[in-house]
């Protein structure tokens, strides 16, 4: 695992295309979100984890106090419903 930092040009269109996918819904539970999106920002599939004092993606759940942000390349297909139910399954435990 590495951590890198996103390079300045890439950091608004990476935001955008999370924001543009969380219109659709943002999996979340008990203060746990997921964002994901498919990005021209990345080559290959990344992970970012953080915490927060509370971030709300759903009202009906209230404030997301972990977020797991997935990101995939755009030329990728189901990828990043491959990490996503694997991460999902690793916290269900």
């Amino acid at each position: 695992m590495s951590a890198r930092r996103v390079a300045p040009n890439l950091l608004q269109g990476l935001v955008a295309d999370v924001l543009a996918r969380d219109e659709m819904g943002t999996p979340q539970v008990e203060g746990v979100a997921i964002p994901h999106a498919r990005t021209s920002g990345v080559s290959t599939a990344s992970v970012a984890v953080g915490r927060t004092s509370g971030v709300v993606f759903d009202p009906e759940e209230g404030p997301a106090t972990t977020i797991f942000m997935i990101l995939v390349p755009d030329s990728a297909s189901d990828e990043h419903i491959v990490i996503l139910s694997g991460l999902a399954r690793r916290l269900m435990d």
